[in-house]
């Protein structure tokens, strides 16, 4: 088996099984900078209601809400929908909308949306079906984030050893971007730099008209 599907097996089991620790994980081995890069998307929102795709245990919801976007997650993981209820509950935070689904079947009805995001999806994210229920579900104008993935500033002992790690796991993301889906939401490469580190998003916007 390749690295690259060690990794991606990894990531099933976070979803699954593995949810418990899901958390801890994104805290600590990624040197607190997965919280940055899930924010990046922000950047490229201007209006609600926001749909996030596979929002996990749901720590960017919160943020959504915070900015008045009106925020909707959408998971298909049980384990997960179940930790981020019980996380809201836990810090006495009003859970926004959960829906169990799928990002190429989306249960919602057409123009419903005026952003949506993901971050750090798996393979679903590129399929066309996909896109086009993203574009679907998107208002005139509206505008669509995705961060596909991220890279730690080798600027201390631990985060050079952890950015060597992930080089070798997922390769060099800047040199060998993945395909840009065939959509009509335009969809682009974008790269913004956090504290430490950099993030690569895959952003669009559907037409005016």
């Amino acid at each position: 088996m390749t690295l690259a599907r060690l990794a991606a097996r990894a990531f099933d089991l976070l979803y699954g099984p593995g949810a418990p620790v899901y958390d801890l994980v994104a805290r600590a081995g990624f040197a607190g900078e997965w919280a940055r890069w899930q924010r990046t998307a922000l950047r490229f929102v201007h209006e609600g209601p926001v749909l996030e795709l596979g929002p996990g245990t749901g720590d960017l919801l919160p943020v959504l809400a915070a900015q008045g976007l009106r925020p909707c997650g959408l998971e298909p993981s049980a384990r997960m929908l179940a930790r981020a209820r019980r996380k809201y509950a836990r810090r006495g935070v009003a859970a926004p909308p959960l829906v169990r689904g799928r990002a190429e079947a989306l249960p919602f009805a057409a123009g419903a949306f005026g952003a949506v995001v993901a971050t750090f999806p798996s393979g679903y994210i590129l399929r066309p079906a996909t896109w086009a229920e993203i574009a679907r579900v998107l208002r005139p104008g509206g505008d669509v984030a995705v961060v596909l993935g991220g890279e730690l500033a080798p600027d201390s002992p631990g985060r050079a050893q952890r950015a060597r790690a992930y080089r070798v796991l997922y390769g060099d993301q800047e040199a060998h971007p993945p395909p840009l889906p065939d959509s009509p939401l335009a969809p682009r490469l974008e790269t913004v730099a956090t504290a430490h580190g950099r993030a690569f998003l895959l952003v669009g916007r559907k037409s005016d008209e």
